[in-house]
Parts: C-alpha cells; sequence; structure tokens
C-alpha cells in the first residue's frame, strides 16, 4: 500500500522542494536508502536520483571514516570508559548501513572526573584542540561545571575540512544532570573494548533530550532525530517503567519528562507509531505536524539575556571570593591565557 501511495504522489512532487526540505531535515540519504532497499528509485527524476545517490555515498564513506575515529578515541583512552552518544551510537550499534543516517560529528560522553585526561589524551595524539587553553580561573571552571555540558571541539589531523570529536559529561543542564550522567554510564553496553553505548531505556531518553534541546534553542524539530527515536523504539525492546526511573532522577516535572512527552507526541502524529498512553499529552494541540511546520515550532526558549546570565552565575558561585575572582579575570585574564586563546602574533587581544 505505501509503494503504491508513493508512486501516485510522486506524479505531482516538486522535488526540488523535497530536496531542499529533505537537507535542511538531514534525510538526503536516508531517503536514498529506503527508496532503493524497497525497489523505489524509479519514481525519481534522474538528476534527483543522481543527487541523492551521492549524498548517500558520501555520507557512507564519511561514516565509516567517524567509526575508525572512535576506535581511534577507544585505543588514546585506555584507562576511561568512552560513552558513544547520539548519532555515533547508531552508526555503531544500531543502523546496519552506514549511508542511512547523516552524521556531523563523533559525539562521546566521558565521567566527570575523566574530562582533562580524555582531553590530555587526544591531544597527545592526532586530535588538535587550538582554541582550548583552559578556563580562566577556578571561578570560571565552576561557572563551567554548571553551565555547560560539552567540552571545546577537538579536530582530527589538519584543521581544513577535518573530522571533530564532542566531548560531554552530561547530556543536558539542570536539575538531576549529574546523576543522570552517573546512571548512564552505570547501565552502559560495552560494544568493543571501551567502547561503549546507552542502555535501550537511556538512549530513547537521551535521543529525545537531543531533540528537545534542538526544539528549544532553535523552535525546530529534525527528522532525522524523529527517524532515530522512531525506529529505536519500534526494533528495540523498551521498559517504559526504566525509562519512568530514568525521568524521575529530573524530578516529576524535569526536562527529561519534558523532553520525551513533547518528543513522542510529535512522533506518534508524524510515522503513526503508538506511543504509550501515560507521555500522551496535548502539548502541540491545533498544529498539524509536517516537515515545514518542524522547522517553525511554537516555544519559549531556553535562553538567557545577558543581564539573567550575569545574575544566574554571581549566585552560582557565591563565594565573594569566587566572585571577585570571577570579575578580575574577565576583566584582566593571564597572558599566558590570551596567548593560548589568540596564538595569532597579530591577535588585537594580545595587545590588551
Amino acid at each position: 500500500d505505501d509503494k503504491v501511495k508513493l508512486e501516485a504522489l510522486a506524479k505531482g512532487v516538486d522535488w526540488g522542494v523535497v530536496c531542499k526540505l529533505a537537507k535542511v531535515h538531514k534525510i538526503e540519504s536516508l531517503i536514498y536508502n529506503n527508496l532503493r532497499n524497497n525497489n523505489l528509485l524509479s519514481i525519481l527524476p534522474s538528476n534527483i536520483e543522481s543527487h541523492l545517490k551521492a549524498v548517500y555515498y558520501q555520507v557512507s564513506i564519511r561514516n565509516s571514516q567517524f567509526k575508525e575515529l572512535a576506535e581511534n578515541i577507544s585505543a588514546l583512552c585506555p584507562d576511561s570508559k568512552i560513552l558513544l552518544v547520539k548519532g555515533s551510537a547508531l552508526i555503531f550499534d544500531f543502523y546496519k548501513d552506514l549511508g542511512a543516517r547523516y552524521l556531523a560529528d563523533v559525539d562521546i560522553m566521558v565521567p566527570k572526573a575523566d574530562r582533562d585526561y580524555v582531553w590530555k589524551q587526544l591531544t597527545s595524539g592526532n586530535w588538535n584542540d587550538d582554541n582550548w587553553p583552559g578556563l580562566k580561573s577556578k571561578a570560571h571552571n565552576i561557572l563551567n561545571d554548571a553551565n555547560y555540558k560539552t567540552m571545546h571541539y577537538l579536530y582530527y589531523g589538519k584543521a581544513e575540512n577535518s573530522q571533530f570529536v564532542d566531548i560531554h559529561w552530561k547530556f543536558y543542564i539542570g536539575d538531576g544532570a549529574d546523576d543522570a550522567a552517573k546512571y548512564a554510564f552505570n547501565k552502559a553496553v560495552c560494544v568493543k573494548d571501551n567502547l561503549y553505548v546507552h542502555s535501550n531505556e537511556m538512549q530513547v531518553v537521551h535521543l529525545c533530550t537531543n531533540n528537545y534541546l534542538d526544539y528549544k534553542n532553535d523552535g525546530c524539530m529534525f527528522i532525522r532525530n524523529l527517524c532515530d527515536i522512531n525506529e529505536f523504539i519500534k526494533v528495540r525492546d523498551i521498559d517504559w517503567n526504566e525509562v519512568d526511573e530514568i525521568l524521575n532522577i529530573g524530578g516529576k516535572q524535569g526536562f527529561m519528562k519534558e523532553a520525551v512527552i513533547h518528543t513522542l507526541n510529535v512522533i506518534g502524529p508524524l510515522f503513526g507509531t503508538s506511543i504509550p498512553d501515560k507521555y500522551k499529552e496535548s502539548v502541540f494541540e491545533g498544529i498539524e505536524i509536517s516537515p515545514i511546520s518542524l522547522l517553525q515550532m511554537p516555544v519559549t526558549k531556553l535562553k538567557k539575556n545577558a543581564l539573567q546570565s550575569i545574575k544566574s552565575d554571581l549566585r552560582t558561585l557565591g563565594k565573594p571570593s569566587l566572585i571577585c575572582l570571577y570579575l578580575f579575570k574577565e576583566i584582566i585574564p593571564d597572558r599566558k591565557w590570551l596567548k593560548g586563546m589568540y596564538h595569532n602574533s597579530n591577535a588585537p587581544l594580545l595587545s590588551y
């Protein structure tokens, strides 16, 4: 039935619009893969088929390189548990076809205590981080732990046209985030040596959280991310009671629970997938879920203004001595730090 519907739809489709939307939603290679696997490439105009085929093979090659880089990271950091997350976990342990899922970089999560070790091990190998001289002070380190979940990008080899790794130590910012990260590592499943992936239940929560962060920050949800979650809950056995246990780490009305409810209530109508009744809520009532509406979702964004951010930072620091240190180093950072951040001798801040 789906094949017949697709063949009928294809006759009146503006394929230029389809390709533009597919590129934004990062599903060009997925479309090609699914049409090929169902013997439906004939519905595509020849130029569109050639374009999607080229993208598919580019993604396949790049993802095979990402898998090798994940193993390289594992070998360089033998004393840390390396948890592959988001798309990196899916191409390593879920999708059988490397070309089906577009991936921009390698995402790993490491125990908070291992951040410096992993960074030093990678930068002693072939990984580079040109603009990460460390934090300005002890106070800045405290704020970094409170306000961020990710370290600077590291890139492999030369800066131009290189592959990146993003090092996380938690997957959201808010109540229960550190406890959720600990839970994730306790439940993680080894896939090779010291490379791990989430348990099925934590994978669902993390993928939903990542999708919800896009929504809260940018007012959009990408079909690529929604497809990941939809396919995962259809194929893998999910203990929804354990999902509840994870969500309770962040509180009954916490960020993780919001993320799962909002995401599943888009997946249900978009794909016709059955979701557990306990997560059904009218969070997008009156909105027709479509590839276009997903890019313009109504949202109260997370971003704070500058004054709110400063007030929040000062509350986090608490102690007058830390506040003074923070303000002093913001205004007059160490020259060594400046040289590390602006290592080009012509950088204007060096004279400062």
